[in-house]
């Protein structure tokens, strides 16, 4: 048998409830799969950190069922890892383009075995099928992503990752490694249990270990840098060694001249239920008490593209903008090619980032357009490229709160180029 990842994005999109976790969702509805064990192992070297999941997913029923397996990917992190047992040993996935992937897919198929076909769908989301899950038995699962961890103001290295489950877990393991001889991290979030990091030979290290555990919240820590040390890693292997080395960049700083026309445009499509629009709301409300006068046309899109109003934001009162918003209904798909942008000085976005009615983009905009989401399964690269490509910034407020965020919008913005 071979594990595919298949590098391409499939066309199919399904809204469905933001799963924190990997899920493995039964096609017969009446006979769920359940998360029964879950490894964690983290590793950080420098600005990058490793994630792999080990999970183990138990069919309670009498009968043989299919899965389908679905997990959420943090901006800006790829899978590096995919492998699934069979006949009771982990097979690794390998990578190929799309169109191989579908020939051996079929090819395997026919012989009555399952390939194991990784697609990546809209968004950072993966998802595979999984069969057969034997009856009162178990199937598992190795998932690894690598990303880079982003920087606060306070010039530290955060990490975040959300662990909200609704089954208890029968087994739970966590283990973090951060390879680094300055300042301890500093833990923010725990999801289970007690939790520190302790000197290692390697660094710092946490770990936990429970039973009959509910996941409830994030695994969060913060990494102290020191900005002006540059830090180079060096692993020896198969006759060669690798060098790693991280190096911060500071960037010109300076405050850009404030609005005084503001285009709001709110995506409410169904999949905006998912969205963590409190905080949206939040730095909507910052950002416009820090303008304190300003006129804002807001927009709503979803399958259409619809005025909603003008509002003049008086000493900075939103009240009446915000209220309008919250009361906005959330239905149908998103078209990016309904928008039809006015004359403003700049556009707020407020979106996952998925037009699922059309291949439409975003159109250029005359002004800077700063993309904004709440969404953990948003689709980072499309938000960023929108923002960039129009001179503003993509705000991720999964990994920004919204104060930190506010940095970034009262700042001009600059882009790395290169180095001559």
């Amino acid at each position: 048998m071979r594990i595919l990842f298949c590098l391409s994005a499939c066309l199919l999109f399904c809204v469905n409830l933001p799963a924190q976790l990997p899920q493995l969702t039964a096609a017969d509805p009446a006979s769920p799969i359940y998360l029964s064990t879950l490894s964690i192992d983290v590793r950080v070297i420098g600005n990058r950190a490793t994630t792999t999941f080990t999970m183990a997913f138990h069919n309670p029923s009498k009968r043989v069922l299919e899965g389908q397996f679905a997990f959420p990917l943090p901006e800006g992190a790829y899978v590096t890892r995919y492998a699934l047992d069979v006949a009771g040993k982990m097979r690794e996935g390998v990578p190929v383009e799309k169109v191989r992937a579908t020939q051996v897919f079929e090819a395997i198929e026919k012989r009555q075995v399952d390939p194991g076909l990784l697609e990546k769908t809209e968004g950072a989301n993966f998802r595979t099928r999984i069969y057969p899950v034997p009856a009162g038995g178990e199937r598992r699962v190795i998932v690894g992503f690598e990303q880079e961890l982003p920087v606060i103001k306070s010039g530290e290295l955060v990490y975040q990752l959300p662990l909200e489950a609704k089954e208890v877990l029968r087994t739970l393991s966590i283990n973090v490694t951060v390879l680094q001889q300055g300042p301890s991290p500093l833990l923010d979030a725990i999801p289970f249990g007690s939790l520190a990091f302790i000197p290692s030979s390697e660094g710092y290290t946490a770990r936990a270990q429970g039973e009959n555990v509910r996941l409830k919240g994030a695994l969060a820590f913060r990494i102290p840098k020191n900005s002006s040390r540059p830090e180079v890693f060096v692993q020896k292997g198969d006759g060669r060694h690798t060098f790693y080395v991280h190096t911060a960049l500071s960037g010109p700083a300076k405050e850009k001249v404030l609005p005084k026309s503001v285009a709001v445009i709110w995506d409410n499509s169904l999949s905006g239920l998912y969205r963590d629009t409190a905080s949206e709301l939040q730095l909507l409300k910052n950002y416009l008490t820090e303008c304190r006068n300003t006129t804002v046309l807001l927009y709503s899109l979803h399958n259409r593209f619809r005025a909603e109003g003008e509002y003049a934001i008086r000493e900075g009162n939103t009240k009446a903008l915000l209220q309008k918003i919250r009361s906005l209904p959330y239905d149908g798909g998103t078209d990016y090619g309904r928008i039809r942008l006015p004359k403003v000085e700049e556009v707020l976005f407020f979106s996952d980032g998925v037009s699922t009615l059309s291949d439409s983009p975003f159109p250029a905009a005359p002004c800077p357009v700063y993309a904004i989401s709440g969404s953990s399964r948003a689709n980072h690269g499309t938000l960023r490229s929108i923002a960039q490509s129009n001179g503003g910034v993509f705000i991720n407020l999964k990994n920004t709160a919204p104060d930190e965020a506010m940095v970034s919008q009262r700042s001009q913005s600059f882009f790395f180029l290169g180095v001559k």
